[in-house]
């Protein structure tokens, strides 16, 4: 099948802060089982440079407090994205806050996989995420600080 090209043009992704830190224990454990289970905190915000030009930051944190054993990774970045012309405000919002960040997410699930490859526990690969959930979580925060 051909694609149909998407308005939401990524121009470039860069990777702005990445911390990793393996974690050691002496005791023999399930990777897989490990790595289900860690804590993973994604924060994000959409900056509007003008109508067409918008770059979208996002922040990942797994297992930042370190108190599971294996890897702690904490990574930055940032996409920078074109809109085309002639989108309603409404499309704009939906694909920066569904398609760009989806695609943001993705390229830092890479970096950590990348990352861990040569480690002992093997490559950590960051589960889906539900976007749709993510973005209804922003949604109330946003609107709770509104309210204050």
């Amino acid at each position: 099948m051909l694609i149909k090209k998407s308005p939401l043009d990524l121009q470039d992704f860069l990777v702005t802060q990445n911390t990793f830190k393996f974690i050691p224990t002496d005791e023999e454990i399930d990777a897989d089982h490990i790595f289900k289970n860690y804590l993973i905190d994604i924060e994000y915000s959409i900056n509007t440079k003008d109508d067409l030009n918008f770059q979208l930051y996002v922040k990942i944190e797994v297992n930042a407090s370190g108190e599971s054993p294996g890897y702690s990774l904490t990574a930055e970045g940032v996409g920078i994205f074109l809109l085309g012309d002639g989108l309603s405000l409404d499309d704009k919002k939906r694909f920066l806050n569904y398609s760009a960040l989806s695609i943001c997410i993705n390229n830092l699930r890479s970096l950590f996989s990348t990352i861990t490859a040569h480690y002992p526990l093997g490559k950590y690969v960051m589960p889906a995420v539900d976007v749709n959930d993510l973005v209804s979580q922003k949604a109330k925060l946003v609107n709770g600080k509104k309210g204050e």
